[in-house]
C-alpha cells in the first residue's frame, strides 16, 4: 500500500494514538533542555541538522512506548513535508529501570535512512546511540525547514556502559552491542547484548577460562547446548566461543527471555495465594524440560558418548527457572553450566541445598532422580509459599550435614488447602527412596494433578486417586463401570 495516499486512514494507529500533535513527543529548538539534571525525563533525543527544525525527545511523562512520525496530523510528531508519508515510522521502546532500547520501523514510500543506508521495511530496526537517521529520500535539501536528518543519541543516563564493550574479545565486540550487566554470580558474569545482524536481544554469560572452575562449568554447558535438541522449555543455545580464541574469556550466547526468574514472581505474590491451575501450568512445563534432559534420544546426531545417558541440571532453584512476560508465561530453564553426564561421580555437594534431594548428602551416589525431588519442592513452595522443611534452630555447618539433618514437614497439614491430587503428586516427588520417586515420564503422563493440562483430559488407561482420612494412594481404575475400591481392598 502507497503510504502517501490521501485516502489511508491508518487505523490501527488512529485509535490509540492522541489525536493533538507533540503531546507525546518533547519538541524543543535547543539541546538545553536535555541536561544531566533532567536525564529521568526521556529515554533519548533526536538533534537535527537543521538549524531550523527542532530537536525532538523521547520522554517519559507518560507510559506510551510507542510513538509516530508522519505529515499526518494524527501522529505523535508532525513533519510537514510531502517528501514524508502520513504515517512514516514508528519508534518504540523497551525499557527497566536501568536500560532502554529503541526500535524504528519504517512504514513509508520514501523510505528511513541509518548511517546512509535505507533500512527494511516493516522490520524493526535499532537506534545506535550517534547513529544519523533521515526521513524521506536521501537528497540535498535547499529548504532547511524540511531538512528532517537527525543524530540519535540514547540517554546517556540509561546508554550502554563502556566497561562492558567486550573489547577483550574481539569476535564478541563485533558480532554484538552490550546494553548492560544483567547478573553475576561465584561462577559467571551474564550481559544484556544487541546482536548486530538481525537486532535481536541476547544473553551472554562470560567465564574467565583461566579458573579451572569456569573453564569447567563453560565447557559443560557448552558440550550439553552444542549437542542437545531443542525444547521450547529450556532457554535457547545460540552460540559459545572455542577454546582457540586466545582470550581467556570464554562465552556462551542464550536466547534473552524478557520476563523474570520464578523467585522474583514468588516474591510478587508472596501476599496473594498462587491459584493451583496457575502452579499447574508451570510445574507441567518445568516437567517437560527436565523430561528433555534425561531422554537420550534427545540428542543430535554425532553427540559425543558423555552426553548420551540421562542429564542431570542439579541446581534446579527458583533463580534458575525463567519466565516470559506472556499473560500465560512460557517456563524456560537455565544456566546448565552444573550439569552432570550419566556414569559421572560427584565428589562434592552441587546445587542450592534448599531444593537438592536427601542422597545429596552423599554426592557420590546422586544420579538424574534429584532434578525430580527439586520439582517437588518448586511444586511446595509455590502452592503453600514455604519450604516443605521443618526450620533448622541450629543448622550444621557442612552442606551434607545440613542436607541430612532436614526434617520434612507434614505434607498433608500443609497443603490441607490445596486438591489431593497435588498432595499425592509432591509427596511423590518427594519420596526419600531415590527407586520409589516418581519420574517424569510418569509425573507429565500418568499422575492426575497434570491431566488436562496444555492438552484434553484423557481418563482412559489412567490411574484414578483414592482417599480417605489417613492416606493418600494410586489405584488403577476399577475395570467395572461405577465400581469403586472399599477402604478394606485399598493396598497399604
Amino acid at each position: 500500500m502507497d503510504h502517501d495516499q490521501e485516502s489511508y486512514k491508518c487505523p490501527v494507529y488512529s485509535n490509540i494514538l492522541s489525536p493533538s500533535p507533540f503531546t507525546l513527543l518533547k519538541m524543543s529548538s535547543s539541546l538545553s533542555d536535555f541536561s544531566a539534571a533532567n536525564a529521568g525525563d526521556y529515554y533519548g533525543y533526536m538533534i537535527p541538522l537543521s538549524s531550523r527544525v527542532n530537536a525532538i525527545s523521547f520522554g517519559k511523562e507518560s507510559d506510551r512506548k510507542m510513538w509516530t512520525i508522519g505529515r499526518g496530523e494524527f501522529n505523535a510528531v508532525v513533519l510537514p513535508s510531502p517528501a514524508i508519508s502520513l504515517h512514516h515510522a514508528t519508534i518504540t521502546c523497551e525499557s527497566d529501570k536501568n536500560f532502554a532500547l529503541m526500535y524504528i520501523e519504517d512504514l513509508s514510500t520514501n523510505g528511513v535512512w541509518i548511517n546512509g543506508e535505507r533500512i527494511a521495511k516493516e522490520t524493526r530496526t535499532l537506534l545506535k546511540d550517534g547513529c544519523a537517521v533521515h526521513f524521506g529520500q536521501l537528497l540535498a535539501h535547499n529548504d532547511e525547514t524540511r531538512d528532517f536528518r537527525f543524530t540519535f543519541r540514547l540517554n546517556s543516563a540509561i546508554a550502554s556502559s563502556p566497561s562492558f564493550s567486550g573489547s577483550r574479545i574481539p569476535e564478541l565486540n563485533k558480532d554484538y552491542d552490550v546494553v548492560q550487566e544483567i547478573g553475576a554470580g561465584s561462577i559467571c558474569k551474564v550481559l544484556m547484548a544487541i546482536e548486530r545482524v538481525t537486532n535481536e536481544c541476547v544473553a551472554i554469560k562470560l567465564y574467565n577460562r583461566a579458573k579451572k572452575s569456569q573453564q569447567d562449568a563453560m565447557d559443560r554447558e557448552r558440550l550439553l547446548l552444542q549437542h542437545l535438541l531443542e525444547h521450547d522449555n529450556l532457554c535457547g543455545y545460540k552460540r559459545a566461543s572455542l577454546e582457540t580464541t586466545g582470550s581467556s574469556i570464554g562465552y556462551v550466547v542464550f536466547e534473552y527471555i524478557d520476563g523474570k526468574n520464578l523467585r522474583t514472581f514468588m516474591t510478587e505474590r508472596k501476599n496473594t495465594s498462587i491459584g493451583e491451575d496457575e502452579v499447574k501450568h508451570l510445574i507441567l512445563q518445568i516437567c517437560k524440560a527436565v523430561q528433555h534432559l534425561q531422554d537420550p534420544n534427545k540428542r543430535r546426531p554425532g553427540a559425543p558418548r558423555a552426553i548420551l545417558g540421562a542429564i542431570t541440571h542439579t541446581d534446579l532453584k527458583p533463580e534458575n527457572i525463567l519466565l516470559t512476560s506472556d499473560l500465560a508465561p512460557t517456563v524456560k530453564v537455565a544456566d546448565f553450566n552444573a550439569v552432570i553426564f550419566a556414569g559421572e561421580t560427584l565428589r562434592d555437594v552441587r546445587g542450592a541445598m534448599d531444593y537438592t534431594a536427601p542422597e545429596m548428602a552423599h554426592p557420590e551416589t546422586v544420579d538424574h532422580r534429584i532434578d525430580n525431588y527439586s520439582i517437588g519442592v518448586l511444586a511446595f513452595e509455590l502452592l503453600t509459599g514455604s519450604l516443605p522443611y521443618v526450620n533448622e534452630t541450629h543448622p550444621p555447618s557442612t552442606a551434607e550435614a545440613r542436607i541430612a539433618s532436614r526434617v520434612m514437614k507434614d505434607l498433608k497439614t500443609s497443603l490441607r488447602d490445596r486438591s489431593p491430587e497435588a498432595l499425592d503428586f509432591i509427596k511423590k516427588l518427594l519420596e526419600p527412596e531415590v527407586g520409589k520417586r516418581m519420574s517424569m515420564n510418569e509425573a507429565i503422563d500418568s499422575h492426575p494433578w497434570l491431566w488436562g493440562v496444555g492438552r484434553s483430559a484423557r481418563s482412559k488407561g489412567k490411574q484414578r486417586v483414592v482417599y480417605d482420612d489417613d492416606d493418600v494412594d494410586m489405584r488403577p481404575a476399577s475395570p467395572i463401570k461405577g465400581s469403586v475400591p472399599t477402604n478394606s481392598s485399598r493396598r497399604r
